[in-house]
Protein backbone atom coordinates (compact mmCIF):
# COMPACT_ATOMS: atom_id res chain seq x y z
CA UNK A 1 0.00 0.00 0.00
CA UNK A 2 1.75 2.88 -1.57
CA UNK A 3 2.02 5.89 1.49
CA UNK A 4 -0.17 8.41 2.16
CA UNK A 5 2.03 11.30 1.53
CA UNK A 6 2.10 10.23 -1.76
CA UNK A 7 -1.75 10.43 -2.25
CA UNK A 8 -1.88 13.63 -1.01
CA UNK A 9 1.00 15.49 -2.99
CA UNK A 10 -0.82 13.87 -5.88
CA UNK A 11 -3.78 15.37 -4.91
CA UNK A 12 -2.06 18.54 -4.63
CA UNK A 13 -0.54 18.57 -7.86
CA UNK A 14 -3.73 18.02 -9.32
CA UNK A 15 -5.15 20.63 -7.54
CA UNK A 16 -2.87 23.34 -8.53
CA UNK A 17 -2.74 21.88 -12.15
CA UNK A 18 -6.81 22.41 -12.14
CA UNK A 19 -6.73 25.89 -10.65
CA UNK A 20 -3.87 26.95 -13.54
CA UNK A 21 -6.49 25.66 -16.19
CA UNK A 22 -9.33 27.67 -14.30
CA UNK A 23 -6.85 31.10 -14.36
CA UNK A 24 -5.78 30.76 -17.70
CA UNK A 25 -9.39 29.69 -19.11
CA UNK A 26 -11.09 32.84 -17.02
CA UNK A 27 -8.09 35.02 -18.29
CA UNK A 28 -8.61 33.59 -22.10
CA UNK A 29 -12.62 34.15 -21.63
CA UNK A 30 -11.52 37.92 -20.44
CA UNK A 31 -9.33 38.57 -23.53
CA UNK A 32 -12.18 37.41 -25.96
CA UNK A 33 -14.44 39.77 -24.44
CA UNK A 34 -12.08 42.48 -24.50
CA UNK A 35 -11.44 41.94 -28.11
CA UNK A 36 -14.88 41.53 -28.91
CA UNK A 37 -15.68 44.81 -27.09
CA UNK A 38 -12.24 47.04 -28.65
CA UNK A 39 -12.29 45.66 -32.43
CA UNK A 40 -13.11 48.72 -33.67
CA UNK A 41 -10.34 50.12 -31.75
CA UNK A 42 -8.07 47.79 -33.24
CA UNK A 43 -9.14 47.69 -36.44
CA UNK A 44 -9.06 51.69 -37.16
CA UNK A 45 -5.80 53.27 -35.74
CA UNK A 46 -6.36 56.71 -36.67
CA UNK A 47 -3.42 58.74 -38.18
CA UNK A 48 -4.70 60.54 -41.21
CA UNK A 49 -3.61 64.48 -42.65
CA UNK A 50 -2.92 67.08 -40.04
CA UNK A 51 -3.59 70.79 -39.67
CA UNK A 52 -0.74 71.86 -41.94
CA UNK A 53 -0.33 71.12 -45.66
CA UNK A 54 3.35 69.89 -46.57
CA UNK A 55 5.26 72.21 -48.81
CA UNK A 56 5.54 72.39 -52.60
CA UNK A 57 1.93 71.47 -52.79
CA UNK A 58 -0.88 73.34 -54.04
CA UNK A 59 -3.94 72.03 -51.32
CA UNK A 60 -7.36 73.13 -50.35
CA UNK A 61 -8.60 72.28 -47.12
CA UNK A 62 -12.41 71.25 -47.63
CA UNK A 63 -15.44 70.09 -45.36
CA UNK A 64 -17.22 67.08 -46.56
CA UNK A 65 -21.04 66.84 -45.26
CA UNK A 66 -21.93 62.86 -44.31
CA UNK A 67 -25.64 61.91 -44.35
CA UNK A 68 -25.60 62.00 -40.58
CA UNK A 69 -24.52 65.08 -39.80
CA UNK A 70 -20.69 64.77 -39.97
CA UNK A 71 -18.08 66.95 -41.58
CA UNK A 72 -14.99 65.09 -42.82
CA UNK A 73 -12.05 66.92 -43.14
CA UNK A 74 -10.71 66.57 -46.72
CA UNK A 75 -7.19 67.93 -48.99
CA UNK A 76 -8.23 68.96 -52.26
CA UNK A 77 -5.56 69.17 -54.88
CA UNK A 78 -6.01 70.55 -58.34
CA UNK A 79 -4.42 69.60 -61.49
CA UNK A 80 -5.34 72.17 -64.65
CA UNK A 81 -5.75 70.71 -67.86
CA UNK A 82 -6.76 67.38 -66.55
CA UNK A 83 -10.46 65.72 -66.97
CA UNK A 84 -9.30 62.86 -64.27
CA UNK A 85 -9.80 62.91 -60.35
CA UNK A 86 -8.35 60.32 -57.58
CA UNK A 87 -10.74 60.04 -54.96
CA UNK A 88 -8.20 58.53 -52.94
CA UNK A 89 -9.06 56.19 -49.60
CA UNK A 90 -6.42 55.60 -47.55
CA UNK A 91 -5.41 52.54 -45.03
CA UNK A 92 -6.29 52.10 -41.30
CA UNK A 93 -3.25 53.88 -39.48
CA UNK A 94 -1.02 56.79 -41.51
CA UNK A 95 0.36 59.96 -40.62
CA UNK A 96 1.14 62.92 -42.30
CA UNK A 97 4.21 61.63 -44.06
CA UNK A 98 2.66 58.47 -45.59
CA UNK A 99 0.55 60.61 -47.45
CA UNK A 100 3.08 63.13 -48.39
CA UNK A 101 4.86 60.60 -50.59
CA UNK A 102 1.22 60.02 -51.81
CA UNK A 103 0.64 63.64 -52.71
CA UNK A 104 3.45 63.30 -54.57
CA UNK A 105 2.53 60.16 -56.48
CA UNK A 106 -0.94 61.85 -57.11
CA UNK A 107 0.69 65.25 -58.53
CA UNK A 108 3.14 63.40 -60.82
CA UNK A 109 -0.10 61.21 -62.18
CA UNK A 110 -1.18 64.56 -63.71
CA UNK A 111 -4.50 64.01 -62.12
CA UNK A 112 -7.10 66.03 -59.56
CA UNK A 113 -7.30 64.32 -56.70
CA UNK A 114 -9.52 64.23 -52.89
CA UNK A 115 -7.89 62.67 -49.89
CA UNK A 116 -10.05 62.95 -46.90
CA UNK A 117 -9.99 61.39 -42.97
CA UNK A 118 -12.74 59.22 -42.12
CA UNK A 119 -15.34 59.81 -39.02
CA UNK A 120 -12.44 59.49 -35.96
CA UNK A 121 -9.55 60.10 -38.11
CA UNK A 122 -6.98 62.88 -38.29
CA UNK A 123 -9.15 66.18 -38.01
CA UNK A 124 -12.68 64.72 -38.67
CA UNK A 125 -14.59 64.27 -35.35
CA UNK A 126 -16.57 61.13 -34.65
CA UNK A 127 -16.19 57.16 -34.37
CA UNK A 128 -16.46 53.83 -36.73
CA UNK A 129 -18.98 51.79 -35.14
CA UNK A 130 -19.70 49.57 -37.99
CA UNK A 131 -18.66 49.05 -41.55
CA UNK A 132 -21.95 51.85 -42.44
CA UNK A 133 -20.19 54.26 -41.03
CA UNK A 134 -16.82 54.41 -43.13
CA UNK A 135 -18.72 53.09 -46.34
CA UNK A 136 -21.36 56.48 -45.35
CA UNK A 137 -18.11 58.64 -45.06
CA UNK A 138 -16.69 56.99 -48.59
CA UNK A 139 -19.86 57.99 -50.47
CA UNK A 140 -19.71 61.09 -48.93
CA UNK A 141 -16.59 62.05 -50.88
CA UNK A 142 -17.63 61.08 -53.64
CA UNK A 143 -21.20 62.95 -53.53
CA UNK A 144 -18.85 65.99 -53.07
CA UNK A 145 -16.59 65.48 -56.25
CA UNK A 146 -19.63 65.25 -58.28
CA UNK A 147 -21.91 67.30 -56.62
CA UNK A 148 -20.31 70.19 -55.46
CA UNK A 149 -16.67 70.02 -57.92
CA UNK A 150 -18.85 69.05 -60.85
CA UNK A 151 -16.89 66.34 -61.79
CA UNK A 152 -18.43 63.68 -64.17
CA UNK A 153 -18.77 60.28 -62.82
CA UNK A 154 -16.79 58.92 -65.72
CA UNK A 155 -13.81 60.87 -64.74
CA UNK A 156 -13.92 60.11 -61.00
CA UNK A 157 -11.06 57.20 -60.16
CA UNK A 158 -11.39 55.00 -56.98
CA UNK A 159 -8.35 54.53 -55.21
CA UNK A 160 -7.66 52.49 -52.46
CA UNK A 161 -4.83 51.82 -50.18
CA UNK A 162 -4.93 48.66 -47.68
CA UNK A 163 -8.22 48.99 -45.78
CA UNK A 164 -9.35 51.84 -48.13
CA UNK A 165 -10.15 49.11 -50.69
CA UNK A 166 -13.18 48.05 -48.68
CA UNK A 167 -14.12 51.32 -48.76
CA UNK A 168 -13.11 52.07 -52.25
CA UNK A 169 -15.41 48.73 -53.46
CA UNK A 170 -18.62 49.52 -51.28
CA UNK A 171 -18.67 52.96 -53.52
CA UNK A 172 -17.68 51.22 -56.57
CA UNK A 173 -20.90 49.24 -56.20
CA UNK A 174 -23.47 52.09 -55.51
CA UNK A 175 -21.94 54.96 -57.74
CA UNK A 176 -20.72 55.36 -61.24
CA UNK A 177 -17.08 56.02 -61.64
CA UNK A 178 -14.05 55.72 -64.57
CA UNK A 179 -12.20 53.37 -62.68
CA UNK A 180 -11.47 51.14 -59.56
CA UNK A 181 -7.43 51.13 -58.35
CA UNK A 182 -7.39 48.48 -55.51
CA UNK A 183 -3.89 49.04 -53.61
CA UNK A 184 -2.80 46.37 -51.51
CA UNK A 185 -6.07 44.77 -50.17
CA UNK A 186 -7.35 42.11 -49.00
CA UNK A 187 -9.90 39.86 -49.89
CA UNK A 188 -12.28 39.61 -46.72
CA UNK A 189 -11.45 40.73 -43.36
CA UNK A 190 -12.60 37.67 -42.09
CA UNK A 191 -9.62 35.63 -43.51
CA UNK A 192 -7.05 38.46 -42.43
CA UNK A 193 -8.34 37.72 -38.99
CA UNK A 194 -7.73 34.34 -39.15
CA UNK A 195 -4.33 35.19 -40.14
CA UNK A 196 -3.31 37.07 -37.71
CA UNK A 197 -5.14 36.69 -34.76
CA UNK A 198 -4.98 32.67 -34.70
CA UNK A 199 -5.50 32.24 -31.34
CA UNK A 200 -8.76 33.98 -30.95
CA UNK A 201 -12.31 32.66 -32.13
CA UNK A 202 -12.43 35.31 -35.03
CA UNK A 203 -15.26 33.61 -36.95
CA UNK A 204 -17.84 34.22 -34.02
CA UNK A 205 -16.29 37.63 -32.65
CA UNK A 206 -16.32 40.25 -35.87
CA UNK A 207 -18.03 42.43 -36.23
CA UNK A 208 -16.27 43.57 -39.21
CA UNK A 209 -15.85 41.95 -42.24
CA UNK A 210 -15.32 43.40 -45.62
CA UNK A 211 -16.54 40.87 -48.03
CA UNK A 212 -14.50 42.69 -50.68
CA UNK A 213 -14.09 39.72 -53.11
CA UNK A 214 -18.15 39.08 -53.44
CA UNK A 215 -18.70 42.44 -54.27
CA UNK A 216 -16.68 43.48 -56.76
CA UNK A 217 -18.83 41.26 -58.87
CA UNK A 218 -20.96 44.64 -58.47
CA UNK A 219 -18.78 46.89 -59.81
CA UNK A 220 -19.67 48.05 -63.34
CA UNK A 221 -15.53 50.02 -64.25
CA UNK A 222 -12.61 48.82 -64.96
CA UNK A 223 -10.58 46.98 -61.88
CA UNK A 224 -6.58 47.82 -61.43
CA UNK A 225 -4.92 45.39 -58.79
CA UNK A 226 -1.97 46.34 -56.95
CA UNK A 227 0.01 44.26 -54.69
CA UNK A 228 3.65 42.82 -53.65
CA UNK A 229 4.77 39.24 -54.20
CA UNK A 230 6.67 39.89 -50.84
CA UNK A 231 3.26 41.66 -48.99
CA UNK A 232 4.13 40.59 -45.23
CA UNK A 233 1.22 41.69 -44.05
CA UNK A 234 -1.85 41.15 -46.49
CA UNK A 235 -0.73 37.87 -48.79
CA UNK A 236 0.20 38.36 -52.40
CA UNK A 237 -2.51 35.58 -52.45
CA UNK A 238 -5.50 37.62 -51.61
CA UNK A 239 -4.53 40.04 -54.31
CA UNK A 240 -4.33 37.54 -56.41
CA UNK A 241 -8.37 36.32 -55.44
CA UNK A 242 -9.71 39.68 -55.93
CA UNK A 243 -8.34 39.59 -59.58
CA UNK A 244 -9.65 36.36 -59.91
CA UNK A 245 -13.05 38.02 -58.60
CA UNK A 246 -13.28 40.95 -60.88
CA UNK A 247 -15.33 40.99 -63.37
CA UNK A 248 -13.51 42.35 -67.04
CA UNK A 249 -12.11 44.65 -67.95
CA UNK A 250 -9.37 44.39 -65.54
CA UNK A 251 -5.52 44.09 -64.81
CA UNK A 252 -2.92 42.97 -61.91
CA UNK A 253 0.12 44.96 -61.17
CA UNK A 254 2.61 43.45 -60.14
CA UNK A 255 5.28 45.68 -57.22
CA UNK A 256 7.93 45.40 -55.08
CA UNK A 257 8.63 45.67 -51.07
CA UNK A 258 6.07 45.03 -48.09
CA UNK A 259 3.24 46.20 -47.65
CA UNK A 260 2.85 49.54 -49.19
CA UNK A 261 6.69 50.58 -49.12
CA UNK A 262 8.23 51.04 -52.76
CA UNK A 263 4.88 52.30 -54.51
CA UNK A 264 5.39 55.95 -53.95
CA UNK A 265 9.03 55.44 -54.64
CA UNK A 266 9.43 54.08 -58.09
CA UNK A 267 8.15 56.22 -60.98
CA UNK A 268 7.48 52.89 -62.87
CA UNK A 269 4.70 52.08 -61.36
CA UNK A 270 2.74 55.20 -62.02
CA UNK A 271 3.73 55.45 -65.33
CA UNK A 272 1.80 51.73 -65.40
CA UNK A 273 -1.01 52.98 -63.62
CA UNK A 274 -1.27 55.66 -66.14
CA UNK A 275 -0.95 53.09 -69.14
CA UNK A 276 -3.34 50.96 -67.84
CA UNK A 277 -6.11 53.67 -66.73
CA UNK A 278 -5.36 55.11 -70.49
CA UNK A 279 -6.13 51.60 -72.14
CA UNK A 280 -9.04 50.53 -70.17
CA UNK A 281 -10.96 53.50 -70.07
CA UNK A 282 -9.89 54.84 -73.98
CA UNK A 283 -9.26 58.16 -72.41
CA UNK A 284 -5.80 59.63 -71.78
CA UNK A 285 -4.89 61.14 -68.18
CA UNK A 286 -3.48 64.93 -69.95
CA UNK A 287 -6.42 65.25 -72.33
CA UNK A 288 -6.73 69.12 -71.50
CA UNK A 289 -10.12 69.97 -69.68
CA UNK A 290 -10.73 71.87 -66.84
CA UNK A 291 -12.55 70.19 -64.37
Amino acid sequence: MPPTHIHTKNRSGLRALLACMVFGAVIYIFVVIAAYHTQSAIIFRPGGLTAHHPPGFLIETVSIATADGLHLTGWWLPKSGTRRTVLFFQGNRHQASDHTLRLKTLTELGVNALLFDYRGFGLTAGRIHSEDDIYRDGQAAWDYLRYERRIPAEDIILWGRSLGGAVAVEVARHRPVGALVLESTFYTLDEMARLHYRWLPTRYLLKFHFRNGAKLQDVRAPIIIIHSPVDGYIPFAQGRRLFEEAPEPKVFLTTEGHHLELFDRHAIYRQQVINQLNRLTNLTISTARQP
